[in-house]
């Protein structure tokens, strides 16, 4: 999750490393279920024009480990530990997208979350964990909503199908 301009939203795609590595940091993580194959959640905040990683909740088996001075809390179901209060800026370099506001689709038992799935869509832009740009796609999003409700329901690949596909990736800076 990122939250971005006093609001929360969903991390769809980086292009670039990862913001964050848990192993970096001494902190191997292991897979507790299938909704959490990563084995951990990160939150992000963008304050101040620079990007923190705010809480990280983890399963690993390092449970009273600190991180950057900061001692676990109970993980809950999910996880073993989870971190709060961190405010650890990071030398992230690469693109964000983010979203928010679940829009009705058809393909809801996709397990990914598509930009097009959201109703805003926000792509940022850092260098060094610097946000140098921040564009709103929603409008563009909402355009290629429009063309893939129009789509006929039809498994094989038509013009018009790649056509939608090869719009969707010229909205954003980067490829995700």
């Amino acid at each position: 999750m990122v939250e971005f301009r006093g609001k929360t939203y969903l991390l769809i795609g980086v292009n670039g490393p990862r913001p964050f590595d848990p192993a970096r940091e001494g902190l191997a993580p292991i897979r507790l279920s299938q909704t959490q194959w990563r084995g951990y959640q990160c939150v992000y905040r963008v304050e101040g024009g620079k990007l923190l990683l705010d809480q990280l909740h983890i399963a690993t088996r390092a449970i009273d480990r600190e991180l950057f001075g900061v001692k676990p809390k109970d993980g809950g179901l999910l996880f073993t530990a989870t971190y709060t209060g961190l405010g650890r800026e990071l030398p992230f370099s690469g693109t964000m997208l983010i979203g928010r506001g679940s829009v009705s689709s058809p393909y809801t038992h996709l397990a990914s979350h598509p930009a097009w799935r959201f109703a805003e869509v926000h792509e940022l832009l850092f260098e060094a964990g610097i946000l140098v740009r921040a564009e709103e796609r929603t409008e563009r999003i909402d355009e290629i909503r429009r063309r893939i409700a129009s789509l006929p329901w039809q498994p094989q690949s038509s013009g018009e199908q790649e056509g939608v596909l090869e719009d969707l990736q010229h909205v954003f800076l980067r490829q995700y």
